[in-house]
């Protein structure tokens, strides 16, 4: 649970802070550099979108091979299966 919650925190600031980028580049008058402006938002929110999802991914995981291994140890000796 605490990951998502990380993940959805991260995803929400992520969000936050390309809609404030993207805001303040369509308030640039010269085309040029509004365009330029646009491009790199996007381009950081990209990165940043992925290195979110491959860290909750990678969490993810971690909890699951975590799971399986105490799994693994609590098995009943006597259970056949």
């Amino acid at each position: 649970i605490q990951s998502f919650s990380e993940y959805s925190t991260s995803t929400n600031s992520a969000l936050t802070v390309r809609m404030n980028e993207l805001k303040s580049a369509w308030s640039i008058e010269d085309k040029k550099l509004r365009q330029s402006a646009i491009n790199e938002a996007w381009n950081k929110y990209n990165k940043n979108i992925k290195s979110i999802h491959k860290e909750y991914t990678d969490d993810k995981k971690d909890i699951w091979d975590l799971y399986k291994k105490d799994h693994k140890n609590c098995t009943n000796p006597t259970d056949n299966n």
